[in-house]
């Protein structure tokens, strides 16, 4: 479903909609499902053994290309290296 669905079905423009979410949470709309999936990306790569392309796919990315580019600019290293460093 798409943002401006959401904002549809509550009634409200999605300007008006980003506001109060921001103003809520802190975060606007994208920054928060992109928090919820970097968490839940850092939570597979620590409890399995997934590949980083079957991770993306868990969490709603097109590839593990592109989870890695999202995954870097929020934590500041790669998924494997992430992977790596924090395996017992």
């Amino acid at each position: 479903m798409r943002l401006q669905d959401v904002a549809a079905a509550l009634g409200t423009s999605l300007p008006s909609l980003t506001k109060r979410f921001k103003k809520t949470t802190g975060f606007t709309p994208i920054q928060y499902v992109t928090r919820l999936r970097m968490e839940k990306a850092k939570t597979l790569l620590l409890e399995t053994g997934l590949t980083v392309d079957q991770i993306s796919e868990c969490c709603g990315y097109q590839n593990g290309f592109y989870l890695s580019r999202v995954f870097i600019r929020h934590f500041g290293i790669p998924p494997a290296q992430f992977r790596s460093r924090h395996n017992i």
